[in-house]
C-alpha cells in the first residue's frame, strides 16, 4: 500500500471529534467552565483556551513532572561526575593551574544550576497548566546547552592529558 493509501485508511478509522465529550463537559461544569458553543474552545478569564478534560491535564502534570525528574537525573550526575573528578584526577595535571578543581566545579556548579532551573520550570509549567496558556522556556535551555557543550570542550585536554 502507497502512504497516501495507508493514511486514509487509518482516518477513515477513527471517529469524527465533534465538540467536547461528556467527560469534558461534566469536568468543565465541576471547575467552571461553561461551554459559549459546539466547539472545544471555551471562554477563560484573560483569553480563549481549549477545554479539557481531567484526563488530559493529569497527562499533562505527570508528563511534567516527568521532565522536572530528568532534570534532576541530569544535574545529579554532573554533580556527581563533579566529585568524581575531583577525587580521582591527579590535581597537578597540568602545573601551574588548577584546571581539575576548576572543571570539578564547574560541572558541579552546572549541575546545581541544571536542578534549580529544572525547579523553577516545573513551578512555572505547573501554573501554565493550572491556567490554560504556555509560554515556552526560551533562551534559557540555549544557555544551558551551551555551557554543558563548553564543558564537553573543557574535558578534551583532560581526556588527552591522562593518555
Amino acid at each position: 500500500m502507497a502512504a497516501w493509501q495507508l493514511t486514509l485508511f487509518f482516518l477513515a478509522r477513527q471517529p469524527a471529534m465533534l465538540g467536547t465529550n461528556a467527560i469534558g463537559n461534566t469536568v468543565g461544569q465541576m471547575i467552571g467552565i461553561e461551554p459559549v458553543s459546539d466547539s472545544p474552545v471555551v471562554a477563560g478569564a484573560q483569553k480563549p483556551r481549549l477545554a479539557t478534560d481531567m484526563d488530559s491535564r493529569a497527562r499533562t502534570h505527570l508528563a511534567n513532572e516527568r521532565t522536572v525528574l530528568a532534570w534532576l537525573r541530569t544535574g545529579l550526575s554532573l554533580v556527581a561526575v563533579g566529585l568524581v573528578v575531583a577525587r580521582f584526577l591527579p590535581i597537578d595535571l597540568v602545573p601551574g593551574f588548577p584546571y581539575v578543581r576548576s572543571f570539578s566545579v564547574l560541572l558541579v556548579l552546572c549541575g546545581t544550576v541544571m536542578v534549580l532551573y529544572g525547579a523553577s520550570r516545573y513551578v512555572k509549567s505547573y501554573e501554565q497548566i493550572e491556567a490554560g496558556s504556555y509560554d515556552p522556556a526560551g533562551t534559557a535551555l540555549v544557555k544551558i546547552a551551551a555551557f554543558v557543550g563548553l564543558l564537553g570542550l573543557l574535558a578534551i585536554p583532560l581526556v588527552l592529558l591522562m593518555r
